[in-house]
């Protein structure tokens, strides 16, 4: 990695930190909430230009391996921040985002960050797409969570820009069910081009496949069953572990072709 390559990454890290530690601070000292939105959007920035930096250097996108696909998380998790500062009942949305940003990109540190040449199954459009809607899905639902646990466990506090409406929370659900639906489509598909099989019981099929119907529940009691804002949001939460395990189960067994982070065998 050059050093101009260690520079953003680096600073999109310490961007990172300060927002992550500027989520903490009362809401009450207008400074915390400013130096927040700066954060976020300077990680933003930064967290751009590396990526596009690493996918103009390796030829094709960074979404390959625990590293790049932590960092391409960590990309949508801000790009979602920002997005949400013009909508004043989520314009803390970065509240949530960037602590689960500093957790990626400290997951991501541990594997090779060295980008390996790609096999010819991994170059294909296909692959590309399946990880656009995997984190389309990904991000919207993981903040919807994180914003019910923090309402659920300071009840009493003002939370005017962490407080979506009924109406915004089946969106928000009902958007990234179809992105899911979507990635597991794309990633079926492509099971059928290479294996000939729509459909193989692996871990992370199964693990994603029960993720994705626990959330087709979900948006169901949204829509036909009209849960209330307290069941429906302790229903989300509950979902935030097995939606961080369907999206990087791969990332720890490697006897599944979604893996990655193969060894590099070098010649010398």
């Amino acid at each position: 990695m050059t050093a101009w390559m260690q520079a953003l990454y680096w600073a999109t890290v310490a961007a990172v930190v300060v927002g992550s530690l500027a989520a903490f601070v009362p809401r009450r000292i207008a400074v915390g909430s400013r130096a927040g939105v700066v954060a976020t959007a300077v990680a933003t920035t930064t967290c751009t230009v590396f990526l596009t930096s690493r996918w103009i250097g390796i030829g094709h996108p960074p979404i390959f391996g625990t590293y790049e696909n932590a960092l391409a998380a960590t990309w949508c998790l801000l790009v979602f921040a920002v997005a949400m500062l013009s909508v004043p009942s989520l314009r803390g949305v970065w509240r949530v985002a960037l602590p689960w940003a500093l957790v990626l990109m400290a997951w991501g540190m541990r594997y090779r960050a060295e980008p390996a040449p790609l096999t010819i199954s991994e170059k294909s459009l296909w692959v590309d797409i399946h990880a656009l809607f995997a984190w389309c899905a990904f991000v919207p639902l993981l903040v919807l969570g994180s914003i019910a646990a923090v309402r659920l466990v300071r009840r009493g506090a003002d939370w005017d820009d962490l407080r979506p409406s009924a109406v915004q929370s089946q969106v928000i659900v009902s958007a990234a069910y179809v992105f899911f639906t979507a990635m597991l489509v794309t990633g079926t598909w492509y099971l059928n081009i290479l294996f000939g099989t729509f459909w193989q019981w692996g871990v992370v099929e199964t693990v994603s496949l029960i993720t994705w119907l626990l959330y087709g529940m979900v948006l169901h009691g949204i829509l036909f069953r009209r849960w209330s804002t307290t069941w429906l949001m302790w229903v989300l939460v509950l979902l935030i572990p097995p939606l961080i395990l369907s999206f990087f189960v791969w990332s720890v067994f490697p006897g599944t072709f979604h893996y990655f982070d193969v060894p590099l065998v070098r010649p010398y």
